[in-house]
């Protein structure tokens, strides 16, 4: 090669020249090829993105959150204009301080601020660091004291918006470094692939609905900041008027009938009732999202319905379990710089969401229930039971449902004491605090009871469905279960007057509440086959209604071992004690179930078509004599003259617990059995036997099916549960009895 090439081109200068022209040639083409790669490959796409981001500005444009609405369209929950305070990122970061102290330093040695090494350019900034420090400790000094915020929990609020920014910029920065790592197949440093990301640059809210007059001394502040170069932080201040959320129908008076309350608190005037907090249990509050908050997603230009630092999201309630809907989905503005030109993506408002509740009927049951009226307070003519620590006067708590059949819709849930929204927002401490009332939960779907005698007819059709009762069959009733200890498994008419009932069918099991018949259901039954018919019943599992804080209530799992305990459980679950538990919603929900003939179906606060139409409809097959037998005896309960829970037991005598006209009243009373009821003193977050106890004694139940005289079945359920009432039918009775009034005069039993 080299002798052809020698041969050729004879002289060396040529033979230099060539090769020197060859290797220019190669050096250009590989100067051209990478020419081509940076104008057209991934690394000229990003740099163009990035200049095309540099002459961008962008801002999200707010959305609109969904109205709650009752059954009747009147507001519950919406959005309204109001005001906020929000703060540059720079002073929730701290990076503030250090800009301006920079800048101060830079001002003082204009002229060799550039020739000082850095060392001496830090000391001059340290020398102005505390003014600017002291700036920002007093912008949130000031923002508490003048709003009335905690300053600890404003503190926790800018902790959260730091967190959530950080990680914007951690995962905006670990795309870059894997981009760039998968480009160029080399490590890339952390410092080398972060890029400021928009969240810096942003206003983030630190105090949400503030009212008029803390909004006109902030921007007092706010306009000082021009002429005092010491209020210079207020500059970073802003006051904005998003849409707050409001609760419009949280409080109602309301005008109490008393002509037909019990005697000895009955009284010819009316009383005016002031109730708040009026189903706000069901609705919920919002809240800002934490940097827990796993779930959510982060805002991004492509993902416009997620959440930004400060954002706020369902807490509990309604707002919580329709928070997808009840979103809506951001705007967003855009403005080249370079041209002025701005467009927009006008945002999309979130959807309403329709509550089966009829919040006029709401208050209604609340203020009744108020202890103000005193169907809700302890008094001398109900039947106290020797082991109640309750006092005359003292206020009692518990829930009613009202449940409306034919849909399963809730018409009304109350859950006493209530949550005032001013008492939340102002003195929550108060509320959430306050262990032995426990107003904070919600009673309805939150708190489990052992039903007592309420679960009679449901033990009764279910033992008859399942082949271990015969409706032609008599229990006979000798005061207690087992001849050989008659000191134990007792009937209570034994156990108070040494009486007994003798031999009864199941309607008259019923009306009498016999004990003795119901141990044997109970215990011919068994736990398995009890266990799995309550849960058909809808016992031991969440009803689905819509309330995130639902819970299952207490039911034994027939397929673990018991220890031994089976028959025992059983018998005692036979008469709704022993190991087993339920929240007034499924208490609602299961005498639904007996009142349909066995169609078991959810219960439902959400008023949704979709929702409706794609609820679990189950038939349980149940005995349709049986059915019938169990109906008889809830009419017995409150229409025969040998019923003992027709009557107040009153200083006169006695009186009709119920004095409504044109509706046919079934109902079972119950008195169960409650736990104690033991507070935490020493504040290790744990309740043991040593602790003190709060309250003791039996929870009062009515549970009862209305059936208006227009109508050939029944139509609706209550239920009233009072913790620690005592009698049933002497507390839960009457609170029952003045709710049919209210539902009369509202026209749903017309």
């Amino acid at each position: 090669m080299r002798g052809k090439l020698r041969k050729n081109i004879p002289s060396m200068f040529h033979r230099r020249l060539l090769l020197l022209t060859l290797s220019a040639c190669a050096l250009a083409m590989l100067l051209a090829a990478q020419a081509v790669r940076l104008g057209v490959g991934p690394q000229h796409q990003q740099r163009k993105q990035a200049a095309e981001r540099a002459l961008q500005k962008s801002h999200p444009i707010p959305t609109v959150r969904g109205r709650v609405l009752d059954r009747y369209d009147r507001p519950l929950a919406i959005d309204e204009p109001g005001y906020e305070i929000a703060v540059n990122y720079a002073v929730i970061s701290g990076e503030w301080t250090y800009q301006q102290a920079r800048a101060a330093a830079r001002a003082q040695d204009k002229e060799r601020w550039k020739e000082l090494d850095s060392l001496d350019q830090r000391s001059l900034i340290q020398q102005h660091l505390p003014t600017y420090e002291q700036q920002a400790r007093d912008v949130w000094t000031l923002l508490a004291e003048i709003s009335g915020a905690d300053p600890d929990e404003l503190s926790r609020r800018r902790d959260v918006i730091r967190r959530q920014v950080q990680l914007v910029i951690a995962s905006q920065t670990l795309r870059n470094q894997k981009k760039r790592e998968a480009h160029f197949d080399e490590s890339l440093s952390w410092s080398d692939a972060r890029e400021r990301v928009k969240e810096e640059f942003w206003t983030h809210t630190v105090l949400n609905d503030i009212p008029d007059h803390t909004r006109i001394s902030i921007q007092g502040f706010i306009a000082g900041a021009s002429q005092d170069p010491n209020m210079a932080v207020w500059k970073q201040v802003k006051v904005r008027q998003p849409r707050q959320r409001r609760y419009p129908n949280e409080t109602f008076t309301v005008s109490i009938d008393r002509s037909t309350l019990p005697s000895p608190i009955r009284h010819d005037d009316p009383i005016d009732v002031t109730v708040k907090g009026v189903a706000l249990h069901h609705l919920g509050l919002l809240r800002g999202i934490w940097a827990t908050d796993q779930e959510l997603e982060p805002y991004a230009a492509d993902n416009p319905r997620g959440y930004l630092a400060g954002d706020q999201i369902g807490r509990w309630g309604v707002e919580k379990s329709m928070e997808q809907r009840l979103r809506g989905t951001r705007g967003l503005s855009t403005t080249q710089l370079d041209t002025d030109i701005t467009t927009r993506t006008e945002p999309l408002p979130g959807q309403d969401v329709h509550l089966t509740l009829d919040i006029q009927l709401q208050a209604q049951v609340q203020a009744l229930m108020s202890p103000q009226v005193g169907l809700m307070t302890a008094q001398p003519y109900q039947k106290y039971e020797e082991k109640t620590n309750r006092q005359p006067g003292w206020p009692l708590n518990g829930a009613a449902v009202i449940l409306e059949i034919n849909s399963g819709e809730v018409l009304a849930a109350v859950s006493i004491p209530p949550m005032p929204l001013q008492m939340l927002r102002e003195e929550s401490e108060k509320i959430f605090n306050d262990h032995t009332n426990q107003p904070y939960l919600n009673r309805v779907v939150s708190r489990p009871y052992q039903p007592g005698s309420t679960v009679k007819p449901i033990v009764l059709a279910s033992a008859v469905t399942a082949g271990r009762l015969s409706l032609g069959e008599q229990i006979t009733c000798n005061g207690f279960l087992d001849p050989s200890n008659p000191d134990g498994l007792r009937c209570w008419i034994y156990k108070s007057f040494n009486l007994t009932h003798g031999p009864l069918f199941g309607r008259e099991a019923i009306m009498h509440s016999c004990n003795i018949y119901f141990y044997t259901a109970g215990r011919r039954m068994g736990l398995k086959r009890l266990s799995n018919w309550y849960a058909k019943f809808g016992l031991g599992h969440v009803t689905d209604s819509g309330l995130p804080e639902e819970v299952t209530g207490d039911l034994p799992d027939p397929n673990k071992p018991h220890g031994g305990q089976d028959i025992a459980d059983a018998t005692f679950m036979g008469i709704g004690q022993g190991p087993i538990r339920w929240t007034p919603i499924q208490a609602a929900n299961a005498y639904a179930t007996l009142a349909r003939g066995g169609i078991w179906t959810q219960p439902t606060f959400i008023k949704d078509p979709d929702r409706i139409n794609s609820r679990t409809r189950t038939d349980l097959h149940l005995n349709s004599a049986a059915v019938r037998e169990a109906l008889q005896g809830l009419d017995d309960v409150m229409n025969n003259p040998q019923s003992t829970s027709r009557n107040l037991r009153v200083p006169s005598g006695r009186e009709p617990i119920f004095n409504v006209d044109g509706v046919k009243i079934y109902a079972k009373t119950g008195t169960a059995q409650g736990v104690h009821h033991r507070v935490d003193t020493n504040g290790d977050d744990r309740i043991t036997r040593d602790d003190p106890i709060a309250k003791s004694g039996d929870h009062a139940w009515v549970i009862a099916l209305l059936q208006p005289d227009s109508h050939s079945k029944p139509t609706h359920v209550i239920v009233v549960v009072v913790e620690y009432g005592g009698s049933g039918s002497q507390v839960a009775g009457p609170i029952v009895n003045q709710i049919i009034h209210v539902m009369q005069r509202e026209g749903y039993l017309n």
